[in-house]
C-alpha cells in the first residue's frame, strides 16, 4: 500500500496544512497562546524542510506549551520522510496530549487521518481501515469514505470501494474528489471505469478560476486536449497555481513544443509559477536533445526555491545527468534526493537502475585499468626482452666482426688471412665465394680432398 495514498492525498495535505497555518493556535487544552516556534515549524513543513520543522515543533512542545500541536507537526514530518513507525509514535503522543477532546474534535480527526496514512505506509491496512471506519460520523466523513474505498480497491474489493466512493461524492462533489476517485482506478489500469466518474464531474458548470483548472485536469486525463487547453489557459490567466505546468504538458502531448515553450516563458516572465516554467523549458530541451540548456533551466528553477516544484526539478536534474551518461553524479544526487523525498516510488525504482549502472561502470573501469596494467607490464617485459636480444645480437655482430679481421686456421685446415682470402693446405688461394662453394674434407696436415673437383 505504500505510496498509493501519499501521492493521491497531496491536495488534501495542502488543504490541511493551510488550515493549520491559519488556525495554528487552536486550543487543544495544552496551550492556547501564540507560538512563534510552532508557526515557524508549519512554514518549514510547508516548504519541505522537515528537519528544521521538527526542531521548531520540539521547541513549541518544550517551551511554548504547544504539546499536542507540536507532536502532530513532528508526526507529519516523519510521515513525509517515510518514517512511518516514528510518525505513529508522535501521532499517539499528540492524541494523548489533548485534555479536552470534545472541544478539539476537529484536531483529533485531523491527527487520526494522518495516523491512518502512517498505518498504510507501514503496511498495517487493517488498522487504517479501523481508523477510517471510526471517522465516518465525523465532519471529515467524505475523506474517510474516500480513503477506505481506496483500501478496498487495493484489495480488489471494488464493489465495496464503489459504495464508499459514491458516499464520498455525495458528501463532497468537488472536482478534486472526482479526480481522486479516478486516480484509484487509473492506478489499477482501469481507466475506462474511472473515466465514468470524470464524465460525471464534467456535468457540473465551472464557476471560479480554480474550477476551470480542475476542468482542465479532467479533460487532460480524458485526453480531450483542446478542451483542456481552453480551460487551463483561462485558469492560467487568472494565476491559478499548477496551470502553467499542466497547460505546457498539454501542448507537448499535442506535439506543439513551440506552444509549450511559450506557456513556460510566460510563467517565468510574469513571475507566476516561474519554477514550473523553468522545469517545463528543461523538459522541452531534453525532448530536443539540448541537455546543456536543460540543466541550466533546472538550476534556474532551483534558485527560485519554490517548494511545490522542487521535487520535480531535482528529479529532472538527475534524469539529465543520466542522459549525459554521468551515472556517478546522477547516483549521488539520487541518494540526496531520497533523503528528502523517500516515498517517491519512481525515484526508488530509478535508484536501483542507477546503482546497477554505476556498478557496471566501475566494473568496466576496473577491467580497463587491469588491462592497462597488464599491457604496461607486457610492454615492459617486451622491452626488456628486446633489449636483451639486441644486446646479444650486438655482441654476436661484434664477435663476428672480430673473427672476420683475425687471421687463423679454420677447422678444415684452411688458413684465413683476415682480409677475406683463404689458403688451402695445398697452396691454393680462394676468395670467400670460392671457398663457400667447395666442400672440404680431410686432415689439415695430410691434405684435403676437394669434392667439388674430385682432386686433392
Amino acid at each position: 500500500m505504500r505510496g498509493l495514498f501519499s501521492d493521491n492525498r497531496t491536495g488534501l495535505l495542502a488543504v490541511l496544512l493551510a488550515a493549520a497555518l491559519l488556525a495554528g493556535c487552536a486550543d487543544t487544552g495544552s496551550g492556547i497562546h501564540e507560538s512563534q516556534a510552532y508557526n515557524l515549524g508549519m512554514s518549514s513543513l510547508a516548504a519541505g524542510s522537515y528537519e528544521s520543522a521538527i526542531t521548531y515543533f520540539q521547541e513549541a512542545v518544550e517551551n511554548d506549551g504547544k504539546t499536542a500541536e507540536g507532536y502532530r507537526g513532528i508526526g507529519i514530518c516523519r510521515l513525509k520522510q517515510g518514517q512511518y513507525d516514528q510518525a505513529l509514535v508522535f501521532f499517539n503522543e499528540a492524541l494523548d496530549a489533548v485534555t479536552y477532546p470534545d472541544e478539539n474534535a476537529d484536531f483529533i480527526t485531523d491527527v487520526r487521518l494522518y495516523q491512518a496514512d502512517a498505518y498504510l505506509g507501514s503496511g498495517q491496512d487493517d488498522k487504517a481501515l479501523t481508523v477510517y471506519t471510526g471517522l465516518l460520523d465525523s465532519d471529515r466523513a467524505d475523506v474517510a469514505y474516500l480513503q477506505r474505498g481506496k483500501i478496498y480497491a487495493s484489495q480488489d474489493r471494488f464493489g465495496q470501494a464503489a459504495q464508499d466512493f459514491s458516499k464520498a461524492l455525495d458528501l463532497n462533489g468537488s472536482y478534486e474528489m472526482y479526480l481522486q476517485v479516478y486516480e484509484v482506478y487509473a492506478l489499477r489500469n482501469l481507466q475506462a471505469d474511472g473515466a465514468a466518474y470524470l464524465t460525471q464531474a464534467l456535468e457540473r458548470s465551472p464557476v471560479s478560476p480554480e474550477d476551470y483548472f480542475q476542468v482542465g485536469r479532467i479533460n487532460y486525463e480524458l485526453r480531450n486536449y483542446d478542451a483542456a487547453r481552453e480551460a487551463l489557459t483561462r485558469s492560467m490567466n487568472n494565476k491559478v497555481s499548477g496551470s502553467a505546468a499542466l497547460l505546457g504538458k498539454v501542448y507537448i502531448l499535442s506535439d506543439d513544443i513551440t506552444g509549450a515553450r511559450a506557456v513556460y516563458r510566460k510563467a517565468i516572465e510574469t513571475d507566476f509559477d516561474a519554477s514550473a516554467g523553468y522545469n517545463g523549458l528543461a523538459i522541452c530541451d531534453m525532448m530536443e536533445g539540448d541537455l546543456e540548456s536543460a540543466l541550466k533551466n533546472i538550476h534556474s528553477g532551483l534558485s527560485i526555491s519554490e517548494a511545490a516544484m522542487r521535487e520535480a526539478l531535482l528529479f529532472n536534474e538527475i534524469v539529465i545527468y543520466e542522459k549525459q551518461l554521468d551515472f556517478e553524479t546522477a547516483a549521488a544526487k539520487m541518494e540526496n534526493f531520497l533523503k528528502y523525498f523517500p516515498t517517491n516510488e519512481v525515484a526508488i525504482r530509478e535508484n536501483y537502475y542507477l546503482a546497477s549502472r554505476v556498478q557496471e561502470a566501475n566494473e568496466i573501469a576496473n577491467f580497463v585499468h587491469i588491462q592497462e596494467e597488464m599491457a604496461a607490464a607486457t610492454n615492459t617485459a617486451l622491452t626488456e626482452e628486446d633489449l636483451a636480444r639486441n644486446e646479444e645480437e650486438a655482441a654476436a655482430a661484434e664477435e663476428q666482426e672480430a673473427l672476420d679481421t683475425t687471421p687463423r686456421y679454420l677447422d678444415d685446415g684452411t688458413y684465413y688471412d683476415g682480409y677475406g682470402g683463404y689458403w688451402t693446405t695445398d697452396g691454393q688461394y680462394l676468395t670467400e665465394e670460392q671457398y663457400n662453394n667447395y666442400i672440404w674434407y680431410g686432415d689439415p696436415y695430410f691434405g684435403t680432398y676437394d669434392y667439388g673437383t674430385g682432386g686433392y
